[in-house]
């Protein structure tokens, strides 16, 4: 089968969406599948292409150094030069030219992004021509604009371009039952959606729960926005301290904008020496930070699946999760412990309490049987088959 995905950026930008459409691309040709990716070169989300992003008016170079054209990890990867941003909306006219002449070579296109320009390209290229079967993966469709502004833009693109993004697709995939009803909210009907996880390779991250070093340590891994709810698990290590002299958090992630906010809290609270600043990481580094943490701590508010999280599990590490969408989701199907969002104060409470009356012995039999879940219901090769049957409905 003849695979497009056309999605805004891939690895290594950091991101849900990126991650997704790579590695189930890289799936998809491992079952023999010819697969190609359109992509852009822009790597990073606020302040690699000239425009406007949520950090304001900028003025800088896409990435230079990504081949417009390479084939890794069995696939076809083309990249075409954004010439300017605005918000998700990466205006790439080369990309839309491209897929208008190319479109029809595929059996079928699989788009990534509810509110990205890519899948809208797509869609005008593929026109009313007879062609392939346009999927749409739409992660960000879960995600709450708590804004006012951020809400009436939605509204706005709902009607707008997103209404034809919804209309120019012929089957949808929602990651959780809370996405297949957001996609039913904007009028797509039920018998058009499959319900299909996101994926990870768990041999990657292996590792037993009971095989932790001795000190208590807690993780989080994410960029390091305001939204990641990181500032919670900072606020729990006085209280935390207090019973585990020697615990500490470990912060992991790409800089965008925030990393010195955390920093002061941890300097204000007084638990600097206990908060360690990782930056971002290569994969074998970060498989081995997963396996040293006994708890992961991600009480973010805007997620569209949250990948990481069934990697820490497959490493070992107990999750306590924000309620939201799909962190509810995971709590709800695999477990872990829930995280108040409501305010920070709430947030560090819940944190420090699972922490410090839960055992080691029953954080091990706990984590132990989130890993069968994730073996069985999230391993790549089950979830690309998945996918691969909704192209040929």
């Amino acid at each position: 089968m003849r695979i497009l995905h056309v999605v805004h950026r891939i690895p290594p930008s950091v991101g849900g969406s990126q991650q997704y459409a790579y590695r189930l691309a890289v799936e998809q040709a491992k079952l023999g599948h010819a697969v190609t990716i359109a992509t852009t070169s822009s790597i990073h989300p606020t302040d690699d292409v000239p425009g406007l992003s949520v950090t304001g008016l900028h003025w800088r170079a896409t990435n230079a150094d990504a081949p417009a054209h390479e084939r890794r990890d069995g696939i076809e990867i083309y990249r075409f030069r954004p010439r300017a941003l605005v918000f998700t909306w990466l205006s790439t006219p080369p990309l839309a030219t491209w897929l208008r002449q190319h479109v029809t070579d595929y059996d079928a296109v699989h788009t990534h992004g509810y509110t990205f320009a890519e899948p809208y390209y797509a869609v005008r290229a593929r026109g009313r021509r007879r062609g392939p079967r346009l999927v749409l993966s739409g992660l960000d469709l879960t995600q709450p604009h708590a804004s006012p502004l951020f809400r009436a833009m939605m509204w706005l693109y709902d009607h707008t371009h997103g209404r034809r993004i919804l209309a120019g697709h012929d089957r949808f995939i929602a990651l959780t039952r809370d996405n297949a009803r957001d996609y039913q909210r904007l009028g797509v009907p039920a018998s058009r959606i499959e319900v299909i996880p996101v994926g990870i390779n768990p041999n990657e991250f292996a590792w037993p729960p009971a095989k932790k070093p001795k000190a208590l340590r807690l993780l989080c891994v994410g960029r390091l926005v305001a939204y990641k709810g990181f500032q919670s698990a900072i606020a729990a290590m006085p209280k935390l301290l207090q019973s585990e002299p020697r615990a500490t958090l470990a912060i992991v992630g790409q800089d965008q904008g925030y990393a010195a906010s955390l920093k002061a809290q941890a300097t204000a609270l007084g638990v600097e020496r206990s908060v360690e600043f990782l930056g971002s990481l290569p994969l074998d580094r970060l498989v081995a930070e997963f396996r040293r943490a006994h708890y992961f701590v991600f009480p973010s508010i805007n997620e569209g699946f949250g990948i990481v999280v069934l990697e820490a599990i497959a490493a070992g590490c107990y999750p306590l999760l924000a309620t939201v969408k799909s962190l509810r989701h995971l709590l709800r199907e695999i477990g872990g412990s829930p995280v108040r969002i409501s305010s920070l104060a709430a947030g560090a409470r819940d944190i420090a309490r699972v922490v410090t009356t839960r055992s080691n012995a029953e954080r091990v039999r706990a984590v132990q049987g989130m890993q069968t879940t994730v073996a069985e219901r999230y391993a790549w090769p089950a979830v690309a088959r998945q996918v691969l049957a909704t192209y040929h409905r």
